[in-house]
């Protein structure tokens, strides 16, 4: 593995900035120094950790090569064992397809029990519908002939009490028409 002055050789004195008076801020470069060192030493410690894992890997894939390689005939997979994979291949795929069958089964009729429910919430609906416009039209109905009742009850009322006015008026302009009755003159002449 290699440190960090292999890699950014400027990078190994702690001085490298000169100071100045205008210019950075020493403690911001500071920190920005020390955030890359930081940062070079952990991806320095996942390459060493991939190169190691990478060799691991070529080592394994070597020896699983010479093993496959250098096995006997004997231990070859025999033609019965194959064929015996060959059924259990054969009866996964049957079982999954029997699986895949049954789930299209399911999902249909739970598409055809959900369209059932709609149909039945939607005629539930429409009877609910007709039967509140029904009962709002017999309300309303009868709150016409209430209405109308009210109005003739009210009509009659008033011509009877126009008529009575009429009676009425019709007596007082009589009475205020007809000659006064003098009682004092009758009365001098018979002494």
């Amino acid at each position: 593995m290699t440190n960090d002055s292999d890699l950014m050789p400027d990078m190994g004195q702690e001085d490298a900035f000169e100071v100045q008076m205008r210019g950075y801020s020493r403690r911001q470069v500071d920190e920005f120094v020390a955030r890359t060192r930081s940062q070079i030493r952990d991806l320095e410690e996942r390459l060493s950790r991939s190169l190691d894992e990478t060799e691991r890997v070529r080592l394994e894939l070597s020896t699983a090569r010479q093993d496959l390689s250098n096995k006997p005939a004997h231990e070859e997979i025999s033609e019965r064992v194959g064929q015996i994979l060959k059924l259990a291949e054969d009866e996964a795929k049957a079982q999954r397809v029997r699986a895949q069958d049954e789930i299209s089964k399911q999902r249909d009729d739970a598409k055809k029990e959900t369209d059932r429910h709609r149909v039945e919430a939607r005629e539930q609906t429409e009877r609910m519908l007709t039967a509140a416009q029904e009962q709002s039209e017999n309300a309303i109905a009868a709150a016409r002939a209430e209405a109308e009742k009210l109005r003739n009850t009210a009509r009659i009322e008033s011509e009877r009490a126009v008529g009575e006015a009429t009676k009425e008026a019709e007596a007082t302009l009589a009475s205020a028409k007809a000659p006064p009755v003098t009682t004092g003159q009758s009365g001098a002449s018979t002494c």
